[in-house]
């Protein structure tokens, strides 16, 4: 259920640092005496997850956060506790358009590189199963297949 402005759902969140580290040994000692279901959780930390991706990228979001942050002629200042910074992000840079020969044949060679890298790692990793010696045919060495290490976790998907 929806509070009646959904506002007051993000504000009464921790907003500093220390704030954020009490909430999250709050929430841990809740969850191990189980006041709360993990699988509910889960569903509600990648529901926060989109809610936020969603919020950052809102154009009208971003240049209400611009308007006010451009009122203040300073390039850093604090406001309740928190410090902006104003900063250009995103910043490319098309070198396409240069005309400069030598970046494009870096480019063209470096891409011919990727393209060997990436066949010779998947050379190494199907080596990863096999019970037999492998050795290179130019340089005579043994090879060997590739660590591998992973950790699991849960993919949670949201209805739509």
């Amino acid at each position: 259920m929806l509070p009646e402005k959904s506002s007051s759902f993000i504000t009464v969140l921790p907003s500093t640092v220390s704030q954020i580290k009490t909430f999250t040994q709050m929430f841990i000692s809740e969850m191990e005496a189980g006041y709360v279901s993990p699988t509910d959780i889960a569903i509600q930390l990648k529901a926060m997850e989109e809610l936020i991706k969603t919020l950052r990228a809102n154009p009208n979001i971003r240049r209400m956060i611009m308007d006010e942050i451009d009122k203040h002629p300073e390039k850093t200042f604090i406001e309740n506790g928190a410090t902006f910074e104003k900063s250009e992000t995103g910043v490319k840079y098309d070198f396409t358009s240069c005309g400069s020969s030598k970046w494009d044949k870096l480019k063209a060679e470096k891409s011919e590189l990727d393209i060997k890298i990436k066949a010779e790692e998947t050379f190494l990793k199907s080596l990863i199963n096999t019970e037999t010696e492998t050795f290179d045919s130019e340089t005579g060495e043994q090879i060997i297949p590739p660590l591998k290490t992973s950790s699991s976790y849960v993919k949670v998907s949201l209805k739509k």
